[in-house]
């Protein structure tokens, strides 16, 4: 069977396409994940602590590439977030790597265990 939105003329690159902006959708409907640059990253871990910096380093992902930690930092002290440096390295390391100063998302390749 077909999936639904796709005819029997469709070509195989219409249905992936159709696939991925499906899976890509049903993903995003959780409410759980949030989509950089075509990474997905969970909003929250669960942890009380970390989370509420959690959120901050996926907004400064979103609105440029790389960041050094000062800016980091001062982006938490502006919303009040204290950051420990265990935190800083626990939430920045899951999401990102260092190249040089500056930290920016990892890959889906990097993710992987």
């Amino acid at each position: 069977a077909m999936p639904e939105g796709v005819s029997h003329g469709a070509s195989l690159r219409e249905v992936h396409n159709l696939t991925d902006r499906s899976l890509h959708e049903a993903v995003m409907d959780t409410g759980l994940v949030e989509c950089v640059r075509r990474v997905y990253l969970c909003k929250a871990m669960g942890h009380a602590g970390s989370d509420p910096f959690r959120a901050i380093v996926i907004e400064v992902l979103k609105e440029k590439e790389t960041f050094r930690r000062a800016e980091m930092t001062d982006a938490a002290q502006l919303r009040k977030v204290n950051v420990s440096d265990t935190m800083y390295n626990r939430v920045v390391k899951d999401m990102c790597v260092s190249r040089g100063h500056n930290w920016m998302l990892k890959s889906g390749s990097e993710t992987m265990p």
